[in-house]
């Protein structure tokens, strides 16, 4: 007998198990920000700051979520007073990638995932 298929079960990336996020917020500009480091923000406040410095209203504010503690840092030159994670983050399309730090996942429009 021949096994013809291979199968794996994972209850993270299933979302069987409850992963303790931590969040922030991005300016989501399109499908280009998974192939480009985007900027992390500890809230809605600070990313609108950064939306509205660039021009991009256009664009909607999109939470994130990741499991490694980051560093925030107070920003300087046009964004002062706005508080940013210390190192641009990988976007990921949802929470099925590995935790690495500084690796962020989309939170689903529509959050019937366990939190």
């Amino acid at each position: 007998m021949t096994a013809l298929f291979t199968s794996y079960v994972c209850d993270y990336c299933d979302g069987l198990v409850p992963i303790p996020w931590l969040r922030g917020y991005v300016v989501f500009r399109g499908d280009d920000d998974f192939e480009r480091p985007v900027y992390v923000f500890p809230s809605q406040t600070d990313a609108a700051i950064y939306r509205s410095r660039n021009g991009w209203q256009q664009h909607p504010l999109r939470e994130v979520r990741f499991e490694q503690p980051i560093t925030w840092t107070k920003a300087s030159g046009s964004l002062t007073g706005v508080t940013i994670a210390a190192r641009p983050f990988t976007l990921h399309r949802d929470h099925r990638f590995e935790p690495l730090a500084y690796h962020c996942g989309l939170k689903p429009l529509s959050d019937s995932l366990a939190a």
